[in-house]
């Protein structure tokens, strides 16, 4: 039989089951991936944050001591504080400029935050290489402190500064509108910084901008490059008042060439006092002829402007050279440096400083020298020159910061006032505040009241003037009116009055009696606005195309004045403020 063959089983491959897919592990995963790539994500910008802010910080603190430094007139820290800040800048410019910086300033919610941080960084950064380190390699050993010394003027220094500033004021100018025009993001406190920032660069940009548009000119004014400026200093007394100051009674040419000055012989008012000078129409209807014809009214407008051309004018006809400019100051101004430099001795023993100077000078030497105007001219003479010296060999120890403090109260208060020949020149003052011009400003209103004395005498010394805002109404059309009370005051006794020297009581062929003070106020309102209230007894127009009031006032030992007026400001101004002629006595003159 044969034998049956076995066929042999055939092992096929088995096949797997087909696997199942957990998306929900898929999704797991990629999940916990871009977790952990944002929170790298986060880790690294938080960290890169964190040293964007210190070096913020570091830029701050360093910028507030700078700016201290340079305001006190010290420079010896400029370059380490520079170096700190462009290293700080640098390094936060550095940070925000990679790659993480630009991806979150796409993100939802965060984005403008994170743009405006990576702009200001970059502002921070050209302000720095544009602006600072330029700054600060031109003033490398520069102190405002040694621009006086030994009477001369360092007019080198003053042409560096005057070129760093005009250098670095368009990139500061550009870094504002940068920073002006950032949109607020959805963080409060990066708002918070922004907005700080620009308050900063506003204020900053607002000072090196009009810095910048005066400081060329101002080498020029101290007699650059060797070309000699004669300017005339006139000194106002107060005690006798005119309506820019007071009466010009002492007058002395300044010269200044490449930066060294000297003072001329002073010449008083009995030299030159008829002039013939051409008044505008505006000025004859309102304050008379006088100012045209007598150097001694020359400054009866209370514009600084006319009244320096008059006096100019006037110094010409009495056959001396041409000035490039006047300078009028007051003894009260005197008093405020020789407070900063200490005081002087005269050849009789008078010493006059900083606490009596005016005192002296506007009412001592009337009672002890009587009616001598030539003992009292050569006491002013001794006066002026040894007061000169002074200050020149002194101004250079003195704290930059205080003598700027002294002349900007002094042309605020208007015992300081500069007129330029030069039309440029004599802007430049006006935007230095040292011009006395009348403001035609109708959203700033200023409330003029200016005085001229008609006693002719030094009597002015006992006068006190107060003007007061009893209410203030605003109109339907936005206008605002002011009910304004001023009073004058002449606070001479009986007893004062019965001893004082004719040449104290007065000349005038108008006085009541001998203690009586005859006063011309004038009254102009501001620009854009009017006066209402004073049209009995008074003259009423226009001066420099402002609303006016002129009249006349007799007031006897211990009397008192006072006239109740309306003052009708444009819509949209700010405030009433009030400029008033400087009185001879600081604490006799106020307004509410």
């Amino acid at each position: 039989m044969a034998a049956r063959s076995v066929k042999q089983p055939v092992y096929l491959p088995q096949e797997k089951p087909p696997k199942r897919h957990h998306a929900g592990r898929v999704i797991l995963i990629i999940v916990l991936v871009i977790v952990a790539l944002v929170g790298a994500f986060g880790y690294a910008l938080y960290h890169s944050a964190k040293i964007v802010a210190n070096d913020a910080s570091t830029i701050q603190s360093t910028t507030s001591s700078l700016v201290s430094s340079l305001e006190s007139g010290d420079t010896s820290t400029l370059k380490s504080s520079t170096d700190t800040i462009v290293t700080a800048a640098e390094e936060m410019h550095a940070e925000t400029s990679n790659n993480l910086w630009a991806i979150a300033s796409h993100l939802p919610y965060v984005g403008q935050d994170v743009s405006n941080v990576i702009e200001l960084s970059d502002i921070s950064y050209d302000l720095c290489n544009n602006a600072l380190r330029p700054l600060s390699s031109s003033l490398s050993g520069f102190s405002l402190n040694s621009l006086i010394s030994d009477g001369h003027i360092d007019v080198e220094s003053l042409q560096s500064l005057a070129d760093a500033i005009s250098e670095v004021a368009p990139e500061i100018d550009d870094a504002t509108t940068r920073a002006d025009a950032l949109q607020d993001g959805n963080i409060e406190q990066v708002n918070e910084v922004i907005s700080k920032v620009k308050t900063q660069l506003d204020s900053v940009n607002g000072g090196v901008q009009g810095l910048a548009e005066v400081a060329p000119s101002i080498p020029a004014l101290f007699g650059a490059n060797g070309e000699t400026r004669t300017y005339l200093l006139v000194a106002q007394n107060n005690s006798e008042l005119r309506a820019a100051g007071g009466l010009p009674g002492s007058r002395m040419t300044l010269s200044v060439t490449d930066g060294h000055l000297e003072l001329g012989e002073s010449v008083s008012l009995s030299t030159g006092s008829t002039v013939d000078l051409a008044l505008q129409d505006d000025e004859t209807e309102m304050l008379g002829t006088a100012g045209g014809v007598s150097a001694a009214w020359s400054t009866y407008t209370p514009n600084f402007e006319r009244a320096g051309e008059l006096v100019a004018q006037g110094w010409e006809q009495a056959g001396y050279e041409a000035v490039d400019g006047v300078i009028a100051v007051d003894p009260v101004f005197l008093q405020r440096l020789l407070a900063l430099t200490g005081g002087i001795t005269t050849s009789d023993g008078t010493t006059v400083d900083g606490t009596n100077a005016a005192e002296v000078l506007m009412s001592d030497i009337y009672w002890e020298y009587g009616s001598s105007g030539d003992l009292q001219d050569e006491v002013f003479a001794e006066v002026a020159g040894l007061a000169f010296d002074k200050l020149m060999s002194s101004l250079g120890e003195v704290d930059i910061q205080d003598l700027l403090d002294v002349i900007t109260t002094s042309a605020g208060d208007y015992r300081l006032q500069v007129w330029m020949a030069d039309d440029q020149e004599e802007e430049v003052m006006r935007k230095l505040g040292l011009s006395g011009s009348i403001s035609d400003d109708s959203s700033q209103p200023v409330l003029g009241i200016y005085l001229n004395d008609n006693t002719i005498a030094k009597i002015d010394w006992y006068l006190q003037v107060s003007s007061t805002i009893d209410g203030v109404v605003t109109n339907e059309d936005g206008t605002k009116t002011y009910t304004v009370t001023t009073s004058f005051t002449n606070t001479l006794t009986e007893e004062e009055a019965a001893s004082a020297p004719q040449y104290v009581s007065g000349y005038s062929t108008e006085k009541n009696d001998t203690g009586d003070m005859i006063l011309i106020p004038t009254i102009m309102a501001p620009a854009g606005g009017s006066i209402s209230g004073l049209e009995n007894g008074a003259k009423v127009g226009t001066l420099y195309g402002l609303d006016t009031r002129n009249f006349i006032i007799h007031l006897e030992p211990q009397q008192t004045v006072s006239y109740t007026y309306e003052v009708t400001c444009a819509a949209g101004a700010a405030d009433l403020q009030v400029r008033m002629t400087p009185l001879a006595q600081e604490s006799l003159m106020s307004s509410w």
